[in-house]
């Protein structure tokens, strides 16, 4: 003989007149007090054929409806900024009678929070009070360091055996970053440079998953968008400085507030004049006096190499420190010009012997 379960059923104090209605139990309510009345046309109460003050309400036989759980995101955008909240409502339809568990799972992947984002940490399960048709899951971010992409946490329901999923069945809400990214320049001319084009690369560190844009200018000019994370230049000689900030793609207002520069010299190779060529009868030689002399705004700092490659054929220059092996034209004689550095409008003089 198998056991009987039974469902306790309490009711208020009857009414008194003028009519007479039955209990209504809707809700179906268990081991509480039914103090709701049957009124006609609500919930299928009718009144008797022959007596119109007498009332009821069919009856249903069986277990109360599964309540059926949905979920949603009543603030669906947190930040960092202000330690924002944002929050999640698990909701149930049907009887609050007794506490309903549920259960959930949240979401990882590369644009989804992790743990660290956001307090508390969340157990996978939330339970509605008995008597509350919903519960509130708040979480606040975590304010860190970390240049990031706005991160999404979503949860979503699991079904079970005291509850059916609905819809929706899963919400998401936004975590707002509020790190800005710090720009680092990676490649550039050299200083003092003697080439008019000028290449700069470009990047953003201290990044977590962030994703950074750049604007770049060059001699205070305006600033102009460098996505690329490089940018060239082509530039006259003299000096010239280069500004890039990094700026969070996804807040343009969150952007790096001190932007990386870099300052560079460009310069033009020293001029060279010459005097007519001496002729030595002792020792029937000859002889060129040259003159090198720094053009620029800057300090040249050697070695310096004066570097004669379109010498006659029947001509040698006796005081040569070589000949050329790397710049053409190959095998051209060259003399190391004296001195180490040549200050601006400074020269350096020496005396070429030919035989």
């Amino acid at each position: 003989m198998s056991a009987a379960s039974f469902r306790r059923k309490i009711f208020g104090n009857s009414p008194s007149g003028p009519s007479f209605p039955s209990f209504e139990n809707a809700a179906g309510l268990d081991n509480a007090t039914i103090s709701a009345l049957s009124a006609v046309g609500a919930n299928g109460a009718f009144a008797a054929v022959n007596h119109p003050v007498e009332i009821g309400s069919p009856g249903t036989v069986g277990a109360p409806p599964t309540p059926v759980v949905t979920i949603a995101a009543t603030d669906a955008m947190a930040a960092e900024t202000g330690a924002d909240p944002g929050t999640f409502r698990v909701t149930r339809t049907g009887s609050t009678v007794g506490a309903l568990t549920v259960n959930y799972t949240i979401a990882t992947g590369p644009t989804q929070a992790s743990t660290g984002d956001y307090t508390p940490a969340l157990s996978g399960s939330v339970t509605i009070a008995s008597g509350q048709s919903f519960v509130d899951i708040t979480i606040t971010p975590i304010d860190d360091a970390l240049f990031e992409r706005p991160e999404t946490l979503t949860l979503t329901l699991g079904d079970s055996g005291s509850y059916d999923v609905g819809a929706p069945a899963a919400a998401t809400v936004t975590i707002a970053d509020n790190d800005p990214p710090v720009t680092r320049i990676d490649s550039m001319p050299a200083n003092p440079s003697g080439m008019p084009a000028a290449h700069f690369a470009f990047s953003a560190s201290n990044a977590g998953s962030g994703v950074a844009t750049f604007e770049c200018s060059i001699d205070d000019s305006l600033p102009v968008p460098c996505t690329a994370g490089s940018v060239d230049y082509t530039v006259a000689p003299g000096g010239h400085t280069f500004s890039v900030p990094a700026i969070d793609q996804a807040n343009a207002s969150n952007r790096d507030a001190s932007p990386e520069t870099y300052a560079w010299t460009v310069v033009v190779p020293p001029s060279v004049t010459s005097t007519g060529f001496v002729r030595d009868r002792r020792t029937a030689t000859y002889a060129q006096q040259i003159t090198i002399t720094n053009n620029n705004a800057v300090a040249l700092t050697g070695p310096f190499f004066l570097v004669l490659d379109a010498l006659s054929a029947n001509a040698t220059l006796v005081n040569a420190t070589g000949t050329t092996t790397i710049s053409a034209p190959l095998g051209s004689p060259y003399i190391t010009v004296p001195g180490g550095t040549l200050a601006p409008g400074d020269t350096a003089s020496l005396v070429l012997p030919f035989a």
